[in-house]
């Protein structure tokens, strides 16, 4: 190491430079006051020991001057003085020196203090280092942190359907949320919500909501019921987590007219259901477990329906808002949601929730990302921005068959795969809407009407929607025969083609006349609708074999969107 030492030369000098080459340092002498400045700058100095004389000759004002020049580096200032000029310490800035040595110098004690010196010195610049990789390693990772923060809110944000009448509060406990909003549409118009709670908070909750975002907008898209969005997604989980990670969610679905909710919760806070004056309808407390913890035998897709009407809110929030405190370290309530809810007599129950956690929590640190959701229920119809308008559709020749025997018609939903497998072979995405409810409300008859005998007149009242979907599960869990087989074709026709879809069950057949529509007006607005839409739907219904089979033609033209596209515009 070196060390400079300024002053005039004395014996003592000497005595110092020879100790620092026995121990294996550098050691130089200057005397002029501006070539220890400009040693100061060019030389890379570890320790540099003051004389007195130095400093009666250039005044105590020296000594700051050589300390505001090594202010970046790591340097000791040493005054080395005699008895005689003690009295000079008064005079020099104390806070510019690291420390004293007294002439005449002894080589023992001078030794332990260099010694001691280095050692300080060493330690100071390796705790420098190390701090210096921190915070290149913490700029690092902030830019990284930034970087997936930006892809992951645009890949979760921009999938989300834009909901009239949905309101969401989304506060993270660092940059990186582990709480996911999920929102979307499926093609026959039913509206599905999902808030997830992810295990922990940051970069490590944030990053399992990629995946779960592919699997629900997917299967929304395709047209699958939350009970296989759940199965899918406690699959997916199941396998990609660690053993202490899983993922606490419910997933809401609004059917088409508002008339009832499917929900499915595992592992988050009760879920309410609002009229339109805000009054609690109902609550729907986590009935299974979260996603990801049980294998797909163990797990349990089973929902709840609940009868609404438009106008009526539902309400979600996640564990965080639990966990928060005030500024004072207390403990938010339990009850604090339905407490404001109840307080909403003439203001949003979104608004009084956002408002008291803003006044509770304040500037506080989280202790857990906090989300809220509302929606208002309301038919929502695709916006025409986001309907498929291709140009000219190639019409295709082909055709499958699919039976489905009373093992899986349980636990599978085909609809979505066969409307997939229809837009594969022939790309009608423009009637993707149609086509979903069109095969839909066939498959459902079947297994509604011939499989399971259902009488649709438990439909007649919103209230009964639960108990007719109550009982649909119950038989479906102990259906022991009976099987569904549905044949598609396809043929290139004029300017389009003519889509064939033939459905034959096991059972008895139906009485397919008695929902044609009441010339008295008073058919129900709850059921005997899906064979009045396939009727409307199709340009050609016939049933057969008492109602147990039917065939359907559904005519499309490229003429047809032209027409719908020149409109539009």
């Amino acid at each position: 190491m070196n060390v400079l030492i300024a002053g005039k030369e004395d014996s003592q000098q000497n005595v110092i430079i020879d100790i620092l080459g026995q121990l294996g340092h550098t050691g130089f002498d200057v005397r002029d006051r501006d070539r220890v400045f400009t040693a100061c700058q060019t030389n890379k100095l570890d320790i540099i020991l003051v004389s007195t004389s130095f400093v009666l000759a250039h005044g105590s004002r020296s000594i700051t001057e050589i300390r505001s020049i090594n202010q970046s580096a790591y340097v000791l200032i040493i005054l080395v003085c005699d008895k005689g000029s003690i009295d000079l310490l008064n005079s020099i800035d104390s806070s510019n020196l690291d420390d004293v040595i007294r002439l005449p110098i002894e080589p023992v004690t001078f030794r332990l203090k260099i010694n001691a010196y280095f050692k300080s010195i060493r330690h100071h610049r390796k705790t420098a280092d190390q701090n210096n990789r921190y915070l290149l390693l913490l700029r690092e990772q902030t830019n990284e942190l930034k970087v997936a923060d930006h892809v992951h809110s645009a890949i979760i944000k921009s999938a989300q359907k834009k909901l009239a009448g949905f309101n969401s509060l989304n506060q993270p406990a660092s940059l990186l949320s582990g709480d996911s909003i999920f929102t979307s549409m499926t093609p026959s118009g039913s509206t599905i919500m999902m808030l997830a709670d992810f295990t922990g908070h940051g970069l490590s909750a944030a990053i399992v909501a990629l995946p779960s975002s592919e699997i629900f907008y997917g299967m929304v898209n395709k047209g699958y019921c939350i009970s296989e969005i759940a199965s899918e997604l406690n699959k997916k989980l199941h396998r990609l987590l660690p053993r202490d990670m899983y993922c606490a969610a419910i997933i809401v679905e609004i059917a088409v007219d508002c008339n009832h909710i499917s929900i499915w919760n595992g592992g988050l806070p009760e879920a309410y259901l609002l009229s339109c004056d805000n009054k609690i309808i109902s609550t729907i407390e986590s009935f299974q477990p979260p996603l990801g913890i049980m294998d797909v035998d163990q797990f349990n897709a089973q929902t709840k329906i609940v009868d609404c009407q438009v106008g009526d809110k539902v309400i979600l929030y996640t564990d965080g808002i639990l966990a928060a405190v005030n500024p004072q370290g207390v403990k938010i309530e339990k009850d604090i949601i339905k407490q404001c809810i109840n307080s909403s007599i003439d203001q949003s129950p979104f608004f009084n929730i956002r408002l008291y956690l803003a006044q509770f929590i304040q500037q506080t640190v989280q202790r857990d990302d906090i989300s809220v959701v509302s929606y208002t229920l309301a038919v929502n119809s695709q916006p025409e921005n986001e309907r498929d308008t291709t140009s000219a559709i190639i019409p295709t020749t082909w055709s499958f068959n699919t039976i489905l025997h009373h093992d899986i018609l349980g636990t599978h939903n085909p609809v979505p795969a066969i409307l997939n497998q229809i837009l594969e072979y022939t790309n009608l995405s423009p009637y993707r809407e149609k086509l979903f409810m069109l095969l839909s409300e066939l498959y459902n008859n079947a297994l509604d009407h011939g499989i399971l005998k259902l009488d649709s007149k438990l439909k007649s009242s919103a209230e009964g929607f639960s108990t007719f979907y109550t009982r649909r599960e119950q038989l479906l869990s102990s259906l022991k025969h009976g099987w569904i087989e549905l044949n598609v074709s396809h043929l290139p026709e004029d300017n389009g083609g003519r889509l064939v879809v033939k459905v034959s069950d096991s059972g008895s057949g139906f009485d397919f006349k008695a929902t044609k529509p009441k010339t008295d007006g008073t058919q129900s607005q709850y059921h005997g609708r899906g064979v009045l839409l396939i009727n409307k739907i199709c340009d050609s219904v016939v049933y057969s074999n008492k109602g147990s089979c039917v065939e359907v033609i559904f005519l499309w033209s490229n003429d047809d969107l032209q027409d719908e596209c020149s409109s539009a515009a």
